[in-house]
């Protein structure tokens, strides 16, 4: 019988205990470093992900008075900040509820739109504070389709803010 890689083969009967003792053995054998960098955790939750813009938090003293224009500009990342929020929270409802119809709004494409555009007429300004990529690949998950290349006339299905 000739072997095709990446074709699925039906399993014949389940291994024995003695196979796999030997695969335990095998794996207790190999070597582990004890001095390795362990690799850091990376996580994708975009709900507790930094907004750009939000590097930490500042502390002003006695040395460093707060400057006018500086409040402006952070009243203007915290509005942001509370849009990204807002549009997470009702993108995870929406995931775990594609069906409910009160999670979503349905939006039709328009000539000459991309996603980006789609989210700016929905949304505004604001929706220019989201992480692109990971709204991309969660509206794909939703939509059950790529949403790359945008024809004019599609329905999406997007978050009910």
């Amino acid at each position: 019988m000739e072997i095709i890689a990446g074709k699925p083969y039906a399993l014949k009967e389940w291994p024995d205990s003695s196979y796999i003792a030997n695969l335990d053995s095998v794996a207790d054998a190999e070597y582990v470093n004890p001095h390795a960098q362990k690799a850091p955790e990376v996580s994708m939750s975009p709900s507790i992900m930094p907004m750009p813009g939000k590097v930490g938090k500042q502390v002003h003293g006695a040395a460093n008075p707060p400057k006018p224009g500086i409040e402006k500009s952070n009243s203007g990342a915290k509005l942001a900040e509370a849009f990204a929020e807002r549009f997470q929270n009702a993108m995870e409802k929406l995931q775990a509820d594609p069906k409910n119809t009160g999670n979503y709004r349905d939006v039709t494409v328009q000539d000459g739109e991309n996603l980006q555009a789609v989210l700016a007429r929905v949304y505004g300004a604001e929706s220019k504070a989201l992480a692109f990529s990971v709204v991309q690949s969660q509206l794909n998950a939703v939509n059950g389709r790529q949403l790359d290349n945008l024809k004019p006339g599609v329905t999406l299905h997007l978050p009910r803010l």
